[in-house]
């Protein structure tokens, strides 16, 4: 993930990651990089939801929670 990312290949890592996700649903990184990936393709509210999901089981990440905070406020000034 992180070598698309650092490319800029957002799209290709996200479909990369969404093939393999259904094995491991309860992975804490996998899911933050789900996120995090939605994230940068302009898939807000898709982000938005596994954030929440990831937070609401005990996840703690302080970089994942601003990200997460940001999105939320940007989300109510749109």
């Amino acid at each position: 993930m992180d070598a698309y990312n650092q490319i800029g290949r957002d799209q290709d890592a996200l479909t990369l990651l969404e093939k393999h996700l259904p094995n491991h649903k309860e992975n804490q990184d996998i899911l933050s990089w789900h996120a995090w990936l939605l994230k940068n393709t302009n898939q807000t509210e898709q982000a938005l939801e596994v954030y929440k999901v990831m937070f609401s089981k005990d996840y703690r990440n302080d970089e994942d929670f601003t990200t997460y905070v940001r999105l939320l406020a940007d989300s109510e000034h749109s």
